[in-house]
């Protein structure tokens, strides 16, 4: 139990990390705790960024915050890492701001809700973007190129790593063309290592010339793409190539 009563926090400089910290107190630590007349001036909050600057997610709000934050960074690198399984409806990398930054699933799982237009995916667009550790399930609905993880990826020259993920995710799209893990790898070296696809990718409508691929729905020649240790153990529903095509 405890009590905080006329208490006012404004420091004019903080120097101690911020891993795990509250303003007041760590209210995991302490049950029963009442304020009364307590006010700050600096929220204090070390949930938010850990010791080495990334953003930590603990739920679906803290994911709202992570996707503004890329739109507002301009493609600016921007690092997070998930601390709790977190249920999502939005898309993070647009074309406001690309997805740039090393994302730390930490063994967590993304539940994810996405609808959407081409490349829709929980990472929409990616350039020299590091994603790891992360499982990914629950549905994608959109247009061309929709994936289970990320939709597209852009700019030759630069280069994606996307480890260790298990992406169960549903991908539904109103085109022709869609992948499992990513759906348009164009012109760009993406190393895929120790990733499970074991999702389904559905076209709403059959086409005779119709692509789903189960670690790349698309690219465009010429890419230098490497692949080690990946498993597809996965469903297509009116696609005319599947799989590894």
């Amino acid at each position: 139990m405890g009590t905080f009563t006329n208490c006012l926090f404004a420091p004019t400089e903080i120097n101690t990390k911020m891993d795990d910290c509250r303003t007041f107190i760590r209210e995991a630590e302490v049950e029963n705790v009442t304020f009364s007349n307590c006010y700050y001036t600096t929220a204090y909050d070390g949930r938010k960024y850990d010791s080495q600057g990334r953003m930590v997610l603990y739920n679906n709000d803290d994911w709202e915050a992570f996707a503004e934050k890329v739109d507002n960074a301009a493609s600016s690198a921007v690092d997070a890492i998930l601390a709790a399984d977190v249920s999502i409806t939005r898309t993070v990398g647009t074309t406001k701001g690309y997805y740039c930054g090393s994302f730390y699933g930490n063994g967590h799982t993304l539940t994810v809700n996405i609808t959407g237009g081409d490349f829709a995916a929980p990472f929409g667009i990616i350039k020299n973007a590091t994603i790891r550790d992360l499982n990914v399930k629950g549905t994608v609905t959109g247009g061309r190129h929709s994936s289970g993880l990320v939709g597209n990826c852009v700019s030759t020259g630069t280069e994606n790593h996307i480890e260790n993920c298990h992406v169960s995710t549903n991908v539904i799209t109103s085109d022709r063309y869609a992948g499992g893990i990513i759906g348009h790898g164009h012109s760009v070296k993406n190393n895929i290592l120790n990733c499970l696809f074991d999702g389904s990718i559905t076209a709403t409508e059959f086409n005779t010339t119709s692509y789903a691929g189960a670690f790349m729905g698309w690219e465009d020649g010429g890419t230098c793409n490497k692949g080690k240790n990946n498993l597809e153990s996965a469903n297509y529903y009116n696609f005319n190539h599947t799989g590894l095509n």
